[in-house]
Parts: C-alpha cells; sequence; structure tokens
C-alpha cells in the first residue's frame, strides 16, 4: 500500500492449455458449445483434442456434437457436473475439492 499498489497477487498462473479446459468448462455448464470460438482464441479444434471423451459422452446421450456446435442433451444438463472432470488434466482428475 505505501507504494500505491495493491498486495494482491496471483500465486498460481494457469497455463494456456489450463486456461482452455477453465473455460470450456464454465461455459459447458450453460449447454452449448461454439467450436470456432475456441478455435479462434485457442487454436485448439477441442473436438479433436478431447475425442475420446466427446464420443464417450456422445455415447452414452449426454451430447450432441456437429461441426459447429457441442451440445448438451436434457441428460447431459442433468449431471454436467459429472461429465467435467474427464477433460481436467491428469494430475487434476480424482481430486476432490470440499
Amino acid at each position: 500500500l505505501e507504494e500505491n499498489r495493491l498486495p494482491a497477487y496471483r500465486a498460481y498462473k494457469p497455463t494456456a492449455h489450463q486456461r482452455l479446459i477453465r473455460e470450456m468448462i464454465l461455459l459447458l455448464k450453460t449447454g452449448k458449445l461454439d467450436r470456432s470460438y475456441f478455435q479462434e482464441k485457442y487454436d485448439v479444434d477441442i473436438v479433436e483434442h478431447w475425442s475420446k471423451q466427446w464420443k464417450a459422452h456422445q455415447e452414452n446421450g449426454y451430447v450432441e456434437i456437429d461441426d459447429q456446435f457441442i451440445r448438451l442433451t436434457m441428460d447431459g444438463l442433468l449431471r454436467v457436473d459429472g461429465l467435467l472432470p474427464v477433460f481436467f488434466e491428469p494430475q487434476h482428475q480424482g481430486v476432490r475439492y470440499t
């Protein structure tokens, strides 16, 4: 404060990949992801990048995927929080935050 600055710092700076995951997960909770948004912002095709995970969610009837959007089905919306951990980095999977 004596230097006319707030003493607030982020202790942890996320990587670009972690920022991508965070934004994708937060937006997925709205029920729809625009694939081109992530392609333009992060230069990543999120369907290709997480193809195994999306395929499993699609086979279970939780998502519908086309060339432009990923949409959660009603079943997917009802269990969205349970669908998210498969997108986490390995070191963050299985960690409980309570």
